[in-house]
């Protein structure tokens, strides 16, 4: 429970301390199920009632959503336009105060029926932004000691409504703007993930058609070893897309024999290039083990390689090698 939250305020001037707290504790709420939760919690504790329901207006259908928090697991319900009381408060935009609600023929007894809770008096207002527009409602149900809801009380929901309305349409728009630019990285990512694959795929390519020229034993097996790796690095791609939508990427440092690798990147990029006046040409001195992300470097070295047999378009030598740096 929060402690700045007390129980219903009396009076004008503690009822309107009570909504400029209702408030500010909104503009607390960091994503869109606190806030329902938070919506709640408020609306039930200043006005004095047992429990509470929101109702959301969802804008693709305009049907209604109903939110009831149990403890800690929440509930949602799906509702048709205008039906129940709650959907005639929302199409109508007028509060709607009950003191007995099974004398009402448009309340719906089927969640008391499925929960066994027996609702008596009941309170609907409006959740209203500034422009009219009604995106939802808020249900207050049995008055505390067994008494009524009255004017007051709605009067104090009706205000409480128009700021929860307004911090839920900040809260939507907020997750709207964190989904787009989330979509927009993948979009991305995606884009970077297919230039990378055409590498592999080149390769891959490239071995399959010295396969079909039926080599000897020992260049088919180098064929199909570097098919093996150009397999393997795919999925690595792949995996590595997964990693970064979930924020788990990270380089995965070893030690790796540096010639073995780059004798086996200029391998497959002569397979992979498919161009006869392109010449591939391993270089540079012997450099040893290093400490390095293998797939990454890889990576690395195929997209510059890539971008080189393309600025060349009327042929050219591309040389593949590694220097180490001194010591100090």
């Amino acid at each position: 429970m929060d402690p700045r939250v007390s129980q219903r305020y009396d009076g004008p001037v503690e009822r309107l301390h009570a909504l400029i707290e209702a408030s500010l504790a909104l503009g607390e709420s960091s994503d869109l199920t606190t806030l329902l939760r938070r919506i709640l919690d408020l609306a039930t504790r200043h006005v004095g009632a047992d429990r509470g329901a929101l109702f959301i207006a969802q804008p693709a259908t305009g049907d209604l959503v109903s939110t009831i928090f149990h403890g800690d697991e929440l509930e949602q319900i799906h509702l048709p336009t205008g039906r129940g009381i709650a959907g005639s408060v929302v199409e109508s935009g007028r509060s709607v105060r009950i003191d007995d609600a099974y004398e009402d023929e448009r309340f719906d007894r089927s969640i008391d029926e499925r929960t066994g809770y027996r609702t008596r008096s009941l309170l609907v207002v409006p959740m209203r932004l500034r422009n009219r527009e009604v995106v939802g409602a808020i249900e207050l149900l049995n008055k505390a000691e067994g008494g009524t809801f009255d004017d007051d009380d709605e009067d104090f929901l009706e205000a409480f409504g128009a700021q929860a309305a307004v911090a839920l349409e900040t809260a939507r728009l907020t997750e709207e703007r964190i989904r787009g630019a989330r979509m927009e990285a993948v979009g991305a990512v995606a884009a970077n993930l297919v230039h990378d694959l055409k590498n592999p795929l080149s390769g891959i390519h490239g071995y399959t058609d010295l396969i079909l020229q039926g080599p000897p034993p020992e260049l088919l097996s180098r064929c199909v070893d570097g098919i093996r790796r150009q397999t393997t690095r795919m999925n690595h791609m792949v995996s590595s897309i997964l990693e970064y939508v979930r924020g788990d990427a990270q380089l995965l440092l070893s030690k790796i024999d540096m010639d073995e690798l780059l004798d086996e990147i200029v391998e497959d990029l002569r397979a992979a290039c498919g161009r006869a006046d392109v010449e591939i040409e391993r270089a540079g001195e012997r450099v040893g083990i290093v400490r390095a992300d293998a797939m990454a470097l890889r990576r690395l070295v195929d997209n510059l390689s890539r971008n080189a047999f393309e600025a060349m378009e009327g042929g050219g030598r591309v040389r593949i090698g590694a220097v180490r740096a001194d010591d100090d």
